[in-house]
């Protein structure tokens, strides 16, 4: 899309300083990020933690940004005479990204699904697009640009030919939901959960239910909750939503459902959806039954956007795991590792350990779990690491290694219910992690042909871990 300098005025009701008005002037791109900042660009300077874009203005104007979006009373009146560049101020710029977001999103008439959920929400975008492609030309979140600035930028970038866009909304303290779906204006809201995560910002999981079911509170009248039916509290919450609906799950009593057993090998999944009279058999490169009830929401968003049944199995056949998601990894000597190391909560730890054990049991393979700190917790963060620590031990794994200062109770935890060997690595000055150390001891302590699952939540950084262990044991 092209931004007229009335476009950007309009959406963000910001002042035009020191320049006469042109309405022949045209933007290409919105941008936050000097480094990635293209000629013809509106340069919005965002305050971060760590950064902010005000002390960057004089980069974007050298790189050639035709108009600066500004709030800092400090900036002079001498920059606004810059010949090319026109100087917006407003109040708050970070406000003023959203509505410029919001302006871009109004413009699109298709389909707008919204994602959030405790667990699951990348794979379960993935997997939505995968199937929606069947059908539309789809736009989705790149990566995992799921924060208020991540959404606004993921906007910015929807062509204009697409037909249906899937956006990931990920948050992390109240109000944030309404903020997201203010900007976004789904049509369509899948929860794929409610798990204990976040919760410093949440305080409890009936915090997190309460934040997270407002991207269902907040859909047009024509709008469709997709509901996952297994969930006890979004599905008791969905009981009295008057919204229109479709559920998933291996209830029978879900519009969509998994019927019959599921079968879990190193190759992948297989098993079979039914929805209605017309069961469809599925076969799913991915490992865990969480990935089952992604593919199950995928699937009914899917049949409710007009996509059919056969269509939308055959379209999650191609779906390939995201990095860092349960990705296997098959080393020369026959060992496995799943590389779970993108993030932690107790929900998707417990179904990352069981799923290993699992296979670990299935294919009479030693198990060995690599375990990190799991962040955010708040006041429940010791009780939630010890219940790790029993669900690992009740596995009877070969080895346990865990790393951080808040996975010391998983590590004390498993060492009371199993005798297996087990190590702790704490945490250094500033909560930081020695990877070398922790690879060095498990190379000394190697067990060839095992099953490996690393997981931890993403400050730990375990891949790094992973890395070192592939350079003196390859693939």
């Amino acid at each position: 899309m092209n931004w007229s300098l009335d476009d950007v005025l309009v959406a963000i009701d910001g002042i035009l300083m020191g320049r006469r008005h042109s309405d022949e002037i045209l933007f290409s791109f919105i941008e936050t990020d000097t480094r990635k900042l293209e000629p013809g660009s509106v340069f919005v300077a965002i305050k971060g933690e760590r950064f902010d874009g005000h002390d960057f203005i004089m980069e974007a104007i050298k790189k050639g940004a035709g108009a600066i979006v500004y709030s800092r009373s400090d900036i002079t009146d001498s920059i606004h005479t810059v010949p090319g560049v026109y100087f917006v101020y407003v109040e708050d710029t970070r406000k003023a990204l959203a509505d410029l977001a919001r302006f871009r999103r109004r413009k699109f008439p298709g389909p707008m699904i919204g994602v959030t959920g405790s667990n699951g929400k990348t794979s379960t975008k993935e997997m939505i697009a995968l199937v929606l492609g069947r059908k539309y030309r789809v736009f989705k979140t790149p990566a995992n640009w799921n924060n208020d600035i991540g959404v606004s930028l993921s906007i910015f970038q929807m062509p204009d030919d697409v037909d249906a866009v899937v956006l990931e909304l990920g948050i992390n303290h109240f109000g944030e939901m309404d903020q997201l779906v203010d900007v976004v204006e789904p049509t369509v809201g899948v929860i794929t959960n409610i798990q204990p995560a976040h919760l410093e910002g949440f305080d409890s999981l009936e915090g997190v239910l309460r934040e997270k079911t407002k991207l269902w509170q907040k859909l047009p009248n024509d709008g469709v909750a997709v509901i996952n039916l297994d969930d006890p509290l979004l599905a008791k919450y969905a009981a009295g939503l008057t919204k229109n609906r479709i559920t998933f799950g291996r209830s029978v009593n879900a519009d969509v459902h998994a019927e019959g057993l599921i079968d879990l090998s190193l190759d992948g999944m297989t098993f079979s959806v039914r929805f209605g009279e017309k069961v469809v058999p599925c076969n799913l490169r991915a490992f865990g039954e969480h990935y089952v009830m992604n593919a199950l929401c995928a699937v009914a968003v899917g049949l409710q956007l007009g996509v059919s049944l056969d269509d939308a199995v055959e379209a999650l056949r191609a779906w390939t795991l995201v990095e860092h998601r349960m990705q296997k990894m098959e080393l020369s000597d026959g060992t496995i590792i799943f590389d779970d190391c993108y993030n932690a909560n107790p929900g998707s730890m417990t179904r990352a350990i069981e799923t290993v054990a699992f296979l670990a049991e299935k294919h009479k393979r030693p198990l060995v779990l690599v375990l990190g700190d799991m962040k955010e917790l708040g006041r429940d963060s010791e009780s939630l690491h010890r219940k790790i620590g029993k669900i690992a031990a009740s596995k009877n794994p070969h080895m346990v290694v865990t790393a951080g200062r808040e996975a010391k109770a998983i590590f004390e935890e498993f060492q009371k219910g199993c005798a297996t060997l087990s190590y702790h690595f704490d945490a250094g000055d500033g909560g930081k992690i020695d990877h070398s150390m922790i690879a060095q001891w498990l190379q000394k302590n190697w067990i060839a042909g095992a099953i490996f699952l690393f997981k931890a939540s993403r400050a730990m950084e375990f891949e790094k871990v992973i890395d070192r262990i592939m350079q003196w044991k390859p693939r």
